[in-house]
């Protein structure tokens, strides 16, 4: 059994903003791979379970906004007894430029409060991480964290929402390939490609 997590914000209002990637590309992997079955919505989760030639795939979108990811997801994943390792989140990252996507095993949460919130509700951070690079705001300096807010929860304009269509289809991909062939394979394919 595998679990590919897309982070994001639930509602209208949050819908292609630079936090929401993970739920853009969770849309796209989705209707790739599931066109015909529906979000099922099981608590504060939509939910949707693909059968994948030996594997079952749970595609999840946490519905309790990113700062609270982690209980919801936690919720399913004890349910249907999934492994932390057997676990994909696919994020925005400020740390990365825009359009990169670097696949990793583990590690901190960069201040990035969904991963935050996972860390804490599954008891590790030890979960691939599909880390998809929206860039840093222009401007820094005294409003630096208000600019930061302001910066992810923004949508993306013109020719970099062609960008991030693409990079949330990529998402998907370095996603499933993760499940199918391993962190490895999906390392060699996409940390060093730009889009």
């Amino acid at each position: 059994m595998k679990m590919i997590v897309g982070l994001g914000n639930p509602g209208v209002r949050y819908e292609g903003t630079r936090h929401n990637i993970g739920f853009s590309s969770i849309d796209r992997l989705k209707l790739r791979i599931a066109p015909n079955k529906e979000w099922r919505k099981n608590g504060d989760t939509l939910l949707c379970e693909v059968d994948l030639s030996s594997t079952r795939l749970y595609l999840l979108k946490p519905q309790s906004f990113m700062n609270l990811s982690g209980k919801p997801v936690a919720v399913i994943q004890r349910f249907y007894k999934v492994s932390v390792g057997d676990i994909v989140v696919i994020h925005d990252d400020v740390d990365l430029s825009f359009g990169r996507i670097q696949i990793k095993l583990g590690g901190g949460d960069a201040g990035h409060n969904g991963l935050k919130s996972l860390r804490a509700e599954l008891g590790s951070g030890d979960f691939c991480r599909v880390r998809c690079g929206v860039g840093r705001p222009p401007v820094h300096g005294e409003h630096g964290e208000e600019a930061m807010v302001q910066w992810v929860l923004g949508r993306f304009t013109g020719a970099d929402a062609e960008t991030a269509d693409k990079l949330a289809s990529e998402a998907a991909e370095a996603s499933l390939l993760v499940c199918e062939q391993g962190i490895a394979v999906a390392q060699r394919e996409y940390n060093r490609r730009a889009l």
